[in-house]
């Protein structure tokens, strides 16, 4: 016999993280696991593309609380959320329910937030146990890359909108135009989203768990537009909406903007830091706003035991950081691409020449791969 209204029990809450590619939503969700969120917090990392690395960088050893899903939570059926959730409680065991405090699901950079708070708006209470209720959305704002994305990426201006807590990053980055440009960009925050709760994440001040408690999540604060999107969401169901993976590259074409691709590059060999660096300058000079992402692991010839995180969004390079130890049993180098515009096939050949450090061959690859991302006005900036 199910519960009485009276006798159900509190659903468990979910905070929804969101925000654009390279916006430093695991670096934010990881310092909060580290600092304020126990063990009873269930994780869900949602990665676009084929090869999960943001699962590997979070934190090593969570075991049964990390879920990993691969593809967009944005463009699949409903279940999906309810089911990585779910999967979260049956790997605690019989009283996995009773443990659980809280549920985080750290979507895609480049996931649509109207479908995925659709979904967990739109839970039925269960006939026994707790269920999951929406909680909050927390989004991440890269400062330094914010207002292009907001230009050319639509989805960056529904994450903000959807919004009940903005943390800005990367503040500490800014160059003194950067900085003046920052009221700006706060702004235009505000433009898509008057009542949101802004944070820098780089202030003295800032309360990393104020971030993470759940509260109430209300439609209604956030403006006629985000429930606009909802209704449309409903409407349109869960149609994909994304094209299939090509069949030579694997390369996945998005319907999020045209020309959008993931890809992935990775090498069972060790590495030449020296070619890898000058594959990474190339990359930073060349590709511009159209690397979206490229995010991974990689191993130096040098150092063959230990693992560097790899990260660049746009123009903006940081250099490979060593980690204490392999996250997972997969050792190979693997480098997760997200572009607009880029033929991955050149990008492939550059890798490999790079990661060999065959010298001329190298020079005269980086040549001629820009000449084919540059062709027919591809990857221009």
């Amino acid at each position: 016999m199910s519960p009485s209204p009276s006798e159900q029990p509190e659903p468990i809450p979910v905070l929804l993280l969101t925000g654009f590619l390279g916006s430093g939503k695991t670096t934010l969700l990881s310092d909060a696991l580290r600092t304020v969120l126990g063990p009873d917090t269930g994780v869900v990392i949602n990665e676009f593309g084929t090869v999960a690395v943001d699962h590997d960088l979070v934190q090593v050893g969570r075991g049964e609380l990390m879920q990993t899903t691969t593809g967009c939570l944005c463009c699949h059926a409903g279940s999906d959320v309810e089911e990585s959730l779910g999967r979260i409680v049956e790997a605690m065991g019989p009283d996995g329910e009773r443990r659980l405090r809280l549920m985080v699901v750290e979507t895609t950079g480049l996931a649509d937030p109207a479908p995925v708070v659709n979904q967990l708006r739109a839970f039925p209470p269960p006939a026994t146990g707790r269920g999951f209720q929406l909680a909050g959305v927390i989004t991440t704002v890269d400062a330094a890359t914010a207002l292009v994305s907001l230009d050319g990426h639509l989805e960056a201006a529904k994450q903000i909108a959807f919004a009940d807590q903005v943390v800005l990053t990367k503040t500490d980055l800014l160059d003194a135009a950067g900085r003046s440009a920052l009221d700006g960009l706060t702004a235009a925050i505000r433009d898509l989203n008057p009542t949101v709760h802004i944070h820098d994440r780089q202030a003295a001040g800032f309360d990393i768990g104020a971030v993470f408690t759940p509260r109430g999540y209300d439609v209604a604060a956030r403006g006629e537009d985000v429930r606009d999107w909802l209704a449309l969401e409903q409407v349109l169901g869960t149609a994909d909406r994304h094209g299939p993976a090509d069949a030579a590259t694997g390369a996945r074409h998005a319907r999020h903007g045209g020309g959008v691709t993931s890809f992935v590059l990775t090498s069972e060999a060790t590495l030449s830091r020296d070619g890898f660096y000058r594959f990474l300058r190339t990359l930073q000079l060349s590709a511009g706003p159209k690397l979206l992402r490229m995010k991974g692991l990689v191993v130096f010839t040098d150092e063959p035991d230990r693992p560097y995180s790899v990260h660049q969004v746009q123009h903006m390079l940081s250099m490979p950081k060593p980690l204490e130890a392999w996250p997972s049993e997969d050792r190979r180098s693997r480098l997760v691409f997200i572009v607009e515009g880029i033929d991955p096939a050149p990008l492939a050949e550059l890798f490999k020449a790079a990661a060999e450090e065959r010298g001329s061959f190298l020079d005269s690859l980086i040549a001629d791969s820009l000449g084919k991302w540059f062709k027919s006005g591809k990857a221009k900036t």
